[in-house]
């Protein structure tokens, strides 16, 4: 009995066992693309983000997003150096990619934290199928890590409509250049994102890339007059041609958040984004602002503390969850974050003007004082009202002279917020009214 016993336990030890899904959490890495060229480099993204699409969908599953993942595509050993960074993941999916007139070949590898091979599998369909074969892929993973899906769960995941390939290929550029996050890559990646609509016009993934598109847009300085009613329009169509689009749901709440004010129909839309895919960052992200908002801080933190979770190399992320920390009263943790965002992407300017305010709140007003400076278009606002707390007022008017002077919706709202700590009411009304009223206008309550 003794010796049956023991024969068990090594046969349950050394078997090939796929590990528990509860609670796991999996990396999708840049797959290597066998046969570069100077038409394809936009697949690697695209289809990275599309594996992390389909997976997001498994709700037992926690999947890492392509700003963390993305920054291993250059790694010689991106295993090897996603465990060591990637500290929270439990599995890493690897892989290469070979395309040739619109035919992908994908031969993928699971690893674990020990970068032990525990699973591979190579697939094969044409571009215009991807939606379907990444389904394919989340599908067969999902029975490895043994995630039992109800029927209604796998149709959702693998009844996907197919994509034109030249439309997949705008949407693919279009949103290659909104991650760059740069004013003119902006532009750039919207004007690719009409194109695909424009090619066609039934795809719901084609609208709701646009809708995400013109969100970032409207958090501009100066966004062009009529974007939100774009985007709540490009919103509603994606979920009227697929009403399972989370990500349309998400862009849709954040019109109603920003621009809108629609703060219950808000709620409505990231709850239903977050049931339709748990591991969309920026619909946490959002929905945390709104929390904080209209709700609890400490529900704000909790949700933000999620998206933070789902992009833990994202320097945007640190810095934000920093500030959320800032605003709750936890100097450490924001003090960390925001040094974290820093060491993440150096120079981070967002980092370093929330670095600014944790200074400010500190009294550190000459440390605050420096952050604001060297981030001083981004932060003028927050200069005048560190000079007035110092009780320079000379300093603090010729910056609110300087905002005055380029008048734009994002500067009136910082100017209300100055007027507000000078106390003068007439001059926080003429701002707070300030046609057409930008994304940030809301948190002047």
């Amino acid at each position: 009995a003794a010796m049956l016993i023991m024969a068990g336990f090594f046969i349950w030890k050394f078997s090939d066992r796929p590990p528990a899904a509860q609670g796991k959490t999996i990396a999708v890495l840049p797959l290597k693309l066998q046969n570069a060229n100077s038409t394809n480099q936009h697949l690697v993204p695209g289809i990275t983000e599309e594996l992390i699409r389909s997976l997001g969908k498994l709700g037992k599953l926690t999947v890492i997003n392509p700003r963390s993942t993305m920054r291993f595509m250059a790694s010689i050993a991106p295993v090897q150096q996603a465990s060591d960074a990637l500290q929270q993941s439990d599995l890493f999916l690897s892989g290469t990619l070979e395309e040739s007139n619109d035919q992908l070949k994908l031969d993928l590898r699971l690893y674990d934290r020990q970068q032990q091979e525990l699973w591979d599998k190579k697939y094969q369909g044409d571009i215009y199928e991807l939606p379907q074969l990444a389904g394919t892929i989340a599908m067969d993973l999902a029975e490895f890590i043994s995630i039992n899906l109800s029927e209604r769960e796998a149709s959702r995941i693998v009844d996907i409509e197919p994509v034109d390939p030249e439309t997949f290929r705008l949407m693919l550029l279009g949103k290659n250049h909104l991650a760059k996050f740069t004013p003119q890559d902006i532009a750039i990646g919207i004007n690719y994102l009409r194109q695909a609509v424009d090619n066609s016009p039934t795809n719901s993934r084609a609208w709701s890339n646009l809708a995400e598109g013109l969100c970032i847009l409207g958090h501009s300085p100066a966004p062009t007059p009529g974007i939100w009613e774009e985007a709540r329009a490009a919103a509603t169509r994606a979920l009227q041609l697929d009403s399972l689009n989370a990500e349309a749901w998400c862009w849709l709440g954040t019109t109603k958040s920003y621009y809108h004010w629609d703060y219950d129909g808000a709620v409505y839309c990231y709850n239903k984004a977050n049931t339709l895919n748990p591991n969309l960052p920026m619909s946490h992200y959002h929905y945390s602002w709104h929390l904080w908002l209209f709700d609890s801080i400490d529900k704000a933190v909790d949700e933000h503390e999620i998206a933070f979770r789902l992009d833990p190399l994202d320097p945007f992320q640190a810095a934000r969850l920093g500030h959320m920390y800032l605003i709750a009263g936890d100097m450490d943790k924001a003090y960390a974050e925001l040094k974290r965002s820093l060491k993440l992407q150096p120079g981070f300017r967002i980092g370093e003007s929330v670095l600014g305010e944790y200074f400010l709140e500190k009294q550190e007003f000459d440390s605050a004082e420096w952050y604001f400076t060297k981030t001083r278009m981004f932060s003028m606002p927050q200069l005048a009202k560190n000079y007035l707390t110092m009780g320079e007022l000379d300093k603090a008017m010729q910056v609110i002279k300087e905002l005055e002077s380029n008048l734009n919706p994002i500067n009136a709202v910082g100017l209300a917020v100055v007027y507000s700590v000078i106390g003068d009411t007439d001059k926080f009304f003429e701002y707070a009214n300030y046609q057409q009223p930008h994304a940030f206008h809301p948190w002047l309550r």
